[in-house]
């Protein structure tokens, strides 16, 4: 059976219907051998069927009989796909046909639904009685398109010269087919489908400033109507100059072109091509000739001189060619203000000195109490092991009614120097007070055991959620981890003297009941008296371990950062570092070859996986004075977990 196809203009979805129609013609005979006594036929429907939806079918068939006025009633069964749509008496009007003509009739069966499906459709005709000849059956069903629905665009707006990755947020995205354009007005772009809701294309270049109308569609698709519009612009900048703005330090960008898009920033770069960070700050539109980027922290940037360029998208910027100067900040007061400005800034000095001094020492008088108490072995009740450390297993236990996690070290297995060791740990935990570092209870000592008992963290270590395919995480949940991560180290390297950690990993960050993250296992914490310290003990685990510490280097605080680096990749992935290699193996490759894990290319898929793999990849830099401090990395962290509210 040979399938005919009619087409209309392609449409979406309730606009409009296109016909399929398969038609098959017969001789008319009472002949066996003749092709009208065909009973079965086939024809598949293969054209964009990945959009098509179905409705309505209709199935005109032409018989004919040629026989005497007492034979009996005539009936047929038509079946698609099994689905039979019965055809009624078909020789109503055999009377008034002469007994030796051939009566051709048409009879007509029309259904609401569509019985016909994607690819492959078997038809089939079955007799009831006296079916003579059928001379032609005739399929018609009607099917539309369905585009996917557009919610958002990030951006929303670019230049004329186009190459804008553009962040596609909508419905009904069909992951394998035909391909799908980006259709800018009457101009379009491949579309790259991420999953059912999200994918991304670029924008082309479009020589006029204009608001298009925004759709994903097929190659043919254009001119539908949107509701969702994505602006071209054409901005340049003339002038950039530091000034003094309303009591406030700005530079004034002066130029062409610029519009209001509620998301303007400044980038300032020391040179073209340096490899620090650029200072990013936020923009506000004044008018299409003028852009004000506000200055927040002056003694940062002042008495320097930048190359300034700005983005009205939060993703193409525009450069200015020539450096801007940003001057020292100058104030204006009359003599009058600054003597009332001094003696207030005196009399509240004093008045804060006073509060904290006292604060301060009730605050060392109720900490002195707490970390300084002595827990009896007897006092303790142990429940189950959670876990097992360096020098001893650590239990969930109960202490005077209250949950707890007890470490318990075997005082025959415990050498001179192990005890000096765990002693050390215990002096360390005493005098560190945060929300992301593990709290610390007491420590006590029996002829059998010595005990430290701390925070009990019922989630377990971050290492364990990693490893159960049960629990999902989001990139938000895995950002947030991160930041408590973060904030805990950064504690840690502002204490006096910095403490460096040197055994930070995913199986010494636990996880609370409110899925908190916060450092433990300060069994290898050293103070960092110096910049550096200078050491031949290798201590840490392999994988972990930063390339100048492997190559007996001095090392400081930029080594935990590296170990950071590695966290970042472990929560990335969920996978274990290096988990193929022997530890020499490890060694070798990372401070000979200076190899690092693996990231797979099916992660960077958006702008904040993106960003993420780029803070991981500076954190693991080879040199530690490339590699970011802890601020910074907050600071870069809080601004992706921003960023996920809008995916």
């Amino acid at each position: 059976m040979k399938l005919l196809k009619t087409k209309q203009n392609t449409c979406q979805k309730e606009q409009c219907s296109i016909p399929y129609i398969s038609q098959t013609s017969f001789d008319c005979s009472n002949e066996a051998s003749a092709s009208g006594l065909l009973s079965k036929g086939e024809f598949t429907i293969d054209d964009l069927i990945e959009a098509m939806y179905f409705y309505g079918t209709t199935i005109d068939l032409v018989g004919s009989l040629n026989k005497d006025a007492f034979s009996p009633p005539s009936f047929i069964v038509v079946k698609v796909n099994n689905k039979p749509v019965r055809f009624g008496v078909i020789n109503e009007d055999y009377l008034k046909c002469r007994s030796e003509e051939c009566c051709m009739r048409r009879y007509s069966e029309s259904t609401t639904d569509s019985i016909v499906r994607r690819g492959k459709n078997i038809f089939s005709i079955e007799s009831q009685s006296n079916v003579i000849c059928i001379s032609s059956i005739e399929i018609k069903f009607n099917y539309g398109i369905q585009l996917p629905d557009i919610i958002t665009l990030t951006p929303s707006c670019g230049p004329i010269e186009g190459n804008t990755t553009i962040q596609v947020f909508g419905n009904n995205f069909q992951e394998e087919g035909k391909q799908y354009y980006c259709w800018f007005g009457n101009e379009k772009s491949k579309f790259d489908v991420i999953n059912s809701t999200f994918g991304n294309c670029l924008s082309p270049n479009i020589n006029k400033i204009h608001s298009y109308q925004f759709h994903v569609g097929y190659e043919d698709d254009g001119n539908i109507k949107s509701n969702v519009e994505f602006e071209y612009y054409n901005c340049s900048i003339m002038k950039a100059e530091n000034q003094n703005y309303q009591e406030k330090q700005i530079i004034m960008v002066n130029g062409n072109g610029f519009i209001d898009t509620k998301s303007i920033y400044c980038k300032l770069e020391e040179t073209n091509y340096s490899k620090l960070s650029p200072i990013i700050l936020k923009a506000e539109y004044i008018d299409q000739n003028t852009i004000i980027c506000q200055i927040n922290n002056m003694d940062e940037i002042k008495n320097k001189k930048y190359f300034l360029s700005i983005s009205l998208n939060n993703v193409d910027y525009i450069k200015y060619n020539t450096s801007v100067l940003i001057k020292p900040e100058v104030q204006y007061y009359s003599i009058e203000w600054i003597i009332i400005l001094i003696i207030l800034t005196i009399t509240i000095i004093i008045l804060l000195s006073i509060v904290t001094v006292g604060v301060l020492f009730i605050k060392k008088q109720s900490q002195q109490e707490s970390v300084d108490q002595t827990i009896s072995t007897k006092e303790i009740v142990c429940d189950k092991i959670i876990g097992r450390g360096s020098f001893g297993d650590v239990w969930s236990a109960s202490w005077k009614g209250q949950e707890i996690a007890v470490k318990l070290i075997p005082i025959e297995r415990v050498e001179k120097k192990n005890i000096e060791e765990v002693t050390k740990e215990v002096k360390l935990m005493k005098s560190l007070r945060h929300p992301c570092i593990l709290q610390f209870f007491g420590s006590g000592m029996d002829n059998n055991f010595m005990l430290i008992a701390m925070e009990l963290m019922q989630n377990g270590t971050v290492r364990e959620i990693l490893n159960n395919s049960c629990i999902n995480l989001t990139i938000e949940n895995k950002l947030r981890m991160l930041k408590d991560t973060a904030s805990g180290m950064f504690y840690l390297h502002h204490c006096k003297p910095p403490i460096l950690h040197r055994d930070l990993k995913t199986n010494n960050l636990l996880v609370n009941d409110n899925w908190c993250v916060k450092v433990s296992d300060f069994g290898l914490s050293t103070p960092l008296l110096g910049k550096e310290i200078n050491t031949t003990n290798l201590c840490g685990t392999l994988a972990w371990i930063a390339p100048e510490i492997l190559q007996n280097k001095p090392f400081g605080i930029k080594s935990d950062v590296y170990s950071f680096g590695i966290v970042m990749w472990e929560i990335l992935t969920r996978k274990r570092p290096y988990s193929k290699l022997t530890p020499y193996q490890i060694m070798l490759s990372v401070s000979q070859k200076g190899s690092r894990p693996k990231i797979p290319k099916k992660l960077a898929t958006n702008e904040i996986n993106k960003k993420y793999i780029e803070l991981m990849e500076r954190c693991w830099d080879e040199l530690p004075e490339s590699r970011p401090l802890f601020d910074e990395i907050i600071d870069i962290l809080t601004d992706l977990i921003e960023m996920t509210k809008f995916c």
